[in-house]
């Protein structure tokens, strides 16, 4: 199993053939936040994949001032990132 994400993440797609779910176009998103409370910043990554073998992807990274709201940024990426999907898949 480690080996398979070590291979993923070099961009060998045959290690990830064997998912039950490869078949079909699949989407996987991965989001991180980091709040700094001392100095009122937020940071929002945003990651997702748009091919079959999760070895492509789009993603987009936000700092936020204060008194920001990172639920409006991490819509605006979903959306971006379903759009790329749709293209990538048609």
């Amino acid at each position: 199993m480690i080996c398979d994400i070590i291979n993923l993440l070099l961009g060998i797609p045959w290690a990830m053939n064997e998912l039950p779910f490869s078949n079909k176009p699949t989407m996987i998103v991965g989001v991180d936040m980091y709040r700094d409370s001392k100095k009122d910043i937020s940071i929002m990554g945003f990651t997702a994949t748009w091919d079959r073998h999760f070895s492509n992807y789009t993603s987009m990274a936000v700092l936020n001032g204060k008194k920001s709201d990172l639920c409006n940024h991490l819509k605006e990426a979903m959306i971006n990132a379903l759009k790329e999907f749709s293209l990538k898949n048609k």
